[in-house]
């Protein structure tokens, strides 16, 4: 026999006797694979020993990424987007008329409470007293402040001036008046009193006035400008009176509404009932030709007296 022949022949029969032996052989179960479960964080590496300790991501804070609903239609589908509109406007129409019943049956349920509680109200007993009425309070309108000056003027100085006393009166044996005293008045003007002011400004301000009380006199009473100036410059601490009487009816309209700027005087004017008797006795008092206007061009003095 051909050596060659032989060893394949060997190899042919070997090989037909594996399977047959390796089926004879148990097997082992077979490996079900399970399937892992899906998250989204990472699975953490197994830690080397001496490794140095890996760092730990912190996410950065901030709000979530925008990422619209999956059932959200996109910006081309016009039917979807109209859609959603109509529903968005239901409900905010919705919702408005559910806030408007609520305000609506809240104001009747507060009218029916009230309605209620004028319904039974009881009356009150005649011999309960009722709390006094506490009126209110007036509020009294603010004054005007007054504006306070600190600095004193160098030209200001003390004024006094004296009123003339009246004189006795004198009666006969019988009680009978021969010299008695009246109240008489003077009218005048009462210029400004503030200093520095032109002469066209006084003028002025003494021009309706004067005016006035020349129309109230009978007799007449004529003053120059440059008598009005002086007076003024020295004298308008105090009135510039007339140099005629003001008559008695006309004085006691004008004692309670005498206009801006005009001003009366009272004093005790000398009189006798019986005229010219006794006259050698009792003697007489004649008018003053120029009545006030004696100092008119002289400088305020102390103690001078209110009238001649």
């Amino acid at each position: 026999m051909n050596p060659t022949f032989a060893r394949l022949t060997g190899a042919i029969l070997l090989t037909l006797m594996m399977p047959s032996s390796a089926q004879d052989e148990p097997r082992p179960p077979k490996a079900i694979p399970v399937p892992e479960e899906e998250t989204d964080a990472p699975q953490p590496l197994p830690v080397i020993p001496g490794s140095p300790p890996k760092a730990t991501v912190v996410p950065e804070a901030g709000p979530p990424p925008d990422e619209s609903a999956p059932d959200e239609p996109w910006d081309g589908d016009t039917d979807a987007m109209k859609e959603k509109e109509r529903k968005l406007k239901e409900k905010e129409a919705s919702e408005k008329a559910k806030a408007d019943k609520a305000v609506k049956e809240k104001a009747e349920r507060e009218m029916a409470e009230k309605e209620e509680e004028v319904k039974t109200v009881k009356a009150v007993p005649n011999d309960l007293k009722m709390p006094p009425v506490v009126q209110p309070r007036e509020v009294k309108p603010e004054k005007a402040k007054i504006p306070i000056i600190r600095q004193t003027d160098p030209n200001a100085k003390p004024l006094t001036l004296s009123v003339p006393a009246p004189r006795g009166l004198i009666v006969d044996r019988n009680g009978q008046p021969l010299a008695q005293n009246r109240i008489a008045h003077y009218i005048g003007v009462q210029l400004p009193m503030k200093e520095g002011l032109t002469d066209v400004q006084i003028l002025d301000a003494a021009k309706g006035p004067l005016a006035f009380c020349q129309s109230q006199l009978t007799d007449k009473w004529e003053v120059e400008d440059a008598d009005i100036i002086t007076h003024y410059h020295k004298r308008r601490w105090v009135p510039m009176y007339s140099s005629a009487l003001l008559p008695e009816e006309r004085a006691a309209k004008l004692k309670d509404s005498a206009p801006p700027g005009v001003v009366l005087r009272p004093f005790f004017l000398r009189t006798y009932p019986e005229n010219s008797l006794a006259g050698h006795l009792l003697g007489q008092m004649g008018k003053n030709p120029i009545g006030f206007s004696a100092s008119a061009k002289q400088d305020i003095q102390s103690a001078e007296l209110m009238w001649p």
